[in-house]
């Protein structure tokens, strides 16, 4: 994955901040705006070095407020 320029990932970074987000929100929302496919949360959190019970919370508030969604994985 080939990184974003800095001032584009500055602007991001605003961009979430503004809306509310905190560091560890905004941190996570980016990471998952640069996927091309959908993930774990145990992927997240590995890829992310973010501890899974965090990372619940955080896509619990990204999920309330609209950023993200999640599915149930089909066996």
């Amino acid at each position: 994955m080939t990184p974003l320029p800095k001032n584009i990932e500055n602007t991001l970074q605003q961009t979430c901040a503004d809306i509310g987000l905190n560091r560890s929100e905004s941190l996570i929302f980016l990471f998952l705006l640069r996927q091309s496919t959908p993930l774990r949360v145990s992927e997240i959190a590995r890829k992310t070095r973010t501890n899974r019970t965090t990372l619940y919370g955080i896509l619990k508030t990204l999920s309330e407020r609209g950023l993200v969604s999640s599915a149930k994985e089909h066996s």
